[in-house]
């Protein structure tokens, strides 16, 4: 079966499957969008070179983290309906969309590549910091563990929830990726709290300049497409529209270099 058959028939399971809302109690809310991770809305190359051709995902890891001299930064806003939108200047009660932020750079060691990750969660400045290692291997498959919101300051559905029934938005994880060849890759892990079951995502090269994403987050079957929008001398600026739970509009900007 072609990887773009493949692409397809996910992003069809997306749409008609039953999905979780993006609030509640043990939710994540905050990080069920932009990942701010390794190869979140940006490709990573097996190494840790950031490339548009590599791994990538939209809210689920990837295994390779960035390695040095290397670095990222995005930004990304989910809409609360099927329409895009900028990021919301409203107060919290009509807050219409929730945006994201993030910078991030890697190191390379004897025995593989660890980055991490300043994320901005919030116009409030809400910040939270996620941590990546993958261990120097060879072949087509290789592995990653991570951990989103290092701090636990993220929340896990809400405040008063989060201190009354004490909640924990920290979040560690294990993942593994396959090359499949030809900028095709897909990637399945297992973690706890917001990566609390088994996930996993696939990122599909249909032409050189137009990638698609289809991800299963614990909760949810995200999707969309992400082209470049710059490419030269080594840095890369990304695009990416898509939806969350198949019915959230979302969109990211990522530069890489």
């Amino acid at each position: 079966m072609r990887i773009t058959t493949l692409f397809a028939l996910l992003s069809l399971a997306a749409c008609l499957s039953a999905q979780g809302e993006l609030s509640g109690p043990r939710e994540y809310p905050q990080f069920r969008t932009l990942s701010a991770l390794p190869g979140g809305l940006f490709g990573v190359l097996p190494g840790g070179k950031p490339d548009f051709s590599g791994a990538m995902a939209i809210s689920t890891p990837i295994a390779y983290a960035l390695g040095s001299r290397h670095f990222a930064a995005g930004l990304g806003n989910t809409s609360v309906n099927s329409r895009f939108a900028f990021f919301d200047k409203h107060g919290s009660s009509t807050n219409t969309s929730n945006g994201t932020g993030f910078v991030m750079g890697g190191v390379t060691t004897p025995v593989g590549e660890l980055c991490g990750t300043y994320m901005v969660l919030s116009s409030k400045g809400d910040q939270v910091y996620n941590f990546q290692f993958s261990p120097r291997m060879e072949g087509k498959v290789r592995v990653g563990v991570g951990v989103q919101d290092a701090g636990s300051h993220g929340g896990a559905s809400g405040d008063p929830l989060d201190f009354t029934l004490h909640y924990t938005s920290r979040s560690y994880y294990s993942v593994a990726t396959a090359d499949l060849g030809k900028g095709n890759y897909a990637s399945v892990g297992y973690g706890d709290q917001r990566f609390g079951g088994v996930f996993g995502n696939v990122s599909a090269q249909v032409t050189p300049k137009l990638k698609a994403l289809v991800e299963y987050d614990v909760f949810n079957w995200n999707f969309g497409l992400a082209t470049p929008v710059y490419q030269r001398n080594g840095a890369t600026a990304t695009l990416f529209a898509g939806m969350i739970r198949g019915k959230y509009a979302t969109w990211g900007l990522t530069a890489t270099f």
